[in-house]
C-alpha cells in the first residue's frame, strides 16, 4: 500500500511501503491507520486498490458510509480475474518486435505480449512481459511459480520463436486481482462516497 498526505504548499507527502491496518472516520477527515501505528488524516481518502483490498479497509466501517450496505454488496458482486505475469530479459540481438504490445489469438496460455524495453531509449536489454490468460492463470494460481513461468516461455517460444522459451533472467508476478471480467458492469467511472464525520472517500480500482 501506498499512503499520502497533502504537506506544505503544492507538494505531496508520499510516504512507500505503508501497510495500512484500518480507516478511521474522524471529525472533517478520515485517518488511514498503518499496522505500526501512524496515522495519516485527509479529507478526502482515494483507495486506488484492487477491489478484494479496497473491500478490506471498507467493510469494517459499512455502517459509517453513505449507501454502504449497497457500496459493498456491488464490490463483492466484481469479478476479478487473476493474471500470471512473466517479465523475461534477452541479450539484444534478439529482433525488435514491430509492435508494442500483441495480444496472440492461437494461443492456450498467453493472453499478451508487451515489448517492454521498447520504453527505454537505449535498453541495455530486450524486455518482454508475457501475461498468462485468465482461464489459466486461475487454474495454476497457487502452483510453484517454476511450474507457471516454463509453460508461460514455453508459449512465447512457439509464438516469436525458439530464442523466446531461452531468456538470460525471468521475473514472475502472481497478479491475483489483475482485471474485472469482460461482462462485468463494475462501478463504472470513479466512485466517491461520504463517511461520518464530513470526510470522503473514493475508489478508482487499482
Amino acid at each position: 500500500f501506498i499512503a499520502t498526505r497533502r504537506a506544505e504548499g503544492n507538494a505531496l507527502d508520499v510516504r512507500l511501503g505503508v501497510p495500512i491496518q484500518f480507516l478511521s472516520p474522524v471529525d472533517g477527515a478520515v485517518e488511514a491507520v498503518a499496522t505500526d501505528g501512524r496515522r495519516f488524516r485527509a479529507r478526502r481518502v482515494v483507495l486506488a486498490l484492487a477491489v478484494p483490498q479496497a473491500l478490506r479497509l471498507l467493510e469494517p466501517i459499512e455502517i459509517r458510509v453513505t449507501g454502504g450496505r449497497e457500496l459493498i454488496q456491488r464490490l463483492a458482486a466484481v469479478d476479478c480475474l487473476p493474471c500470471l505475469t512473466v517479465a523475461a530479459g534477452y541479450d539484444l540481438r534478439v529482433p525488435v518486435p514491430p509492435w508494442d504490445i500483441d495480444f496472440p489469438r492461437d494461443t492456450t496460455i498467453l493472453h499478451s505480449i508487451s515489448h517492454d524495453s521498447g520504453k527505454r531509449r537505449n535498453p541495455e536489454q530486450r524486455v518482454f512481459v508475457y501475461q498468462a490468460r485468465p482461464h489459466y492463470s486461475r487454474a495454476f494460481l497457487n502452483a510453484p511459480e517454476g511450474v507457471w513461468v516454463a509453460d508461460v516461455l514455453w508459449e512465447a517460444g512457439e509464438v516469436l520463436g525458439s530464442w523466446a522459451a531461452r531468456p538470460a533472467w525471468t521475473y514472475g508476478h502472481c497478479w491475483s486481482w489483475a482485471r474485472l471480467h469482460a461482462n462485468d458492469p463494475g462501478l463504472g467511472d470513479s466512485t466517491w462516497v461520504n463517511v461520518d464525520g464530513g470526510g470522503s472517500i473514493g475508489l478508482c480500482g487499482d
